[in-house]
């Protein structure tokens, strides 16, 4: 993660006008964000799913991405509007794997990065249950 260096200059005077300076670098370190919360549930094939991923960063001015890995193969990045840290991300499962089930559980993986290159991961799970189609068939005698 990437830090920020400042180079300060104090200059100290009493009551006599007298003063002295004092020249330091200050080394601010990049603290990563923090997953608190994250919120999968249970879904119908085919059906738009919600992940909701509430994340803290002491670093109140960082811009964040978030990558997830839905378990299903696809994988998405999203841009964080400034400063929100609570989201609900979307993402639609085709099919339940393997097919012929009637349900499957994904592994979805989270990441948030900042943009100082910290960045924390966790995962949840999300349920899919099968929907299975009824085709009619007309009624011959």
């Amino acid at each position: 993660h990437q830090d920020d260096w400042y180079f300060t200059k104090v200059r100290i005077q009493d009551d006599d006008l007298s003063s002295s300076e004092y020249f330091k670098t200050i080394t601010v370190l990049n603290v990563a964000p923090v997953i608190s919360e994250i919120i999968g549930g249970e879904y119908d094939e085919g059906q738009m799913s919600e992940l909701h991923v509430r994340f803290t960063d002491p670093g109140m001015v960082d811009f964040h991405q978030v990558m997830v890995n839905w378990g299903d193969g696809s994988t998405e990045t999203f841009s964080v509007p400034f400063r929100d840290r609570d989201i609900t991300l979307t993402h639609q499962y085709a099919d339940d794997d393997p097919t012929g089930t009637h349900a499957d559980e994904y592994t979805v993986q989270v990441t948030v990065t900042d943009d100082d290159g910290g960045s924390v991961s966790s995962s949840t799970r999300q349920g899919l249950r099968s929907v299975r189609s009824s085709t009619s068939l007309p009624y011959t005698t």
